[in-house]
């Protein structure tokens, strides 16, 4: 799946109208200066577009995330949270209550950052929301939030696409 990153007038026959923001699925990419696309809501629609004007929508996504909320607040005000450590950045796939001292207690889609990988078994984790709520998780408990995002938002274009 791919973002438009630009308006584009078609310029021949066989050219698809497209708009930025718009969604798309490259169905065949030729020679790649030129590709054949669809709108992902509405698949018989399609034609050449310019590939140069597309974007994959994983990238695109990890672009916003990386300047919008990652918590309550923005990367920059969470926690100093920047783009150099957003790859630090989780988010709990379940509920863990903690079995012992130093083990932290998570829910489901709370937002957390890995402050030492240790075994990658277990690691030590810091709520984004609460600095001072530390301890050690299950690391397969986490999903790294862009990851996360993205597949959360290419399952929302996929059902737009189908209804």
């Amino acid at each position: 799946i791919y973002v438009a990153l630009y308006d584009l007038e078609p310029e021949q026959q066989g050219d698809l109208r497209i708009q930025k923001g718009q969604y798309l699925r490259v169905i065949d990419y030729g020679d790649e200066v030129w590709v054949k696309a669809q709108f992902v809501n509405n698949p018989e629609e399609t034609g050449y577009v310019s590939f140069n004007y597309l974007q994959p929508f994983s990238e695109h996504q990890r672009q916003q995330e990386e300047h919008e909320i990652v918590s309550e607040g923005s990367c920059e005000s969470v926690g100093g949270i920047g783009t150099e450590e957003y790859e630090d950045i989780y988010v709990a796939l379940y509920d863990f209550d903690p079995p012992q001292e130093g083990h932290l207690h998570i829910h489901q889609g709370q937002h957390l950052r890995v402050i030492d990988y240790g075994d990658r078994m277990w690691v030590k984790a810091q709520s984004v929301n609460n600095q001072e709520e530390t301890g050690y998780v299950p690391f397969n408990y986490l999903q790294p939030f862009s990851e996360h995002q993205r597949q959360q938002e290419e399952h929302e274009i996929v059902l737009e696409g189908s209804s």
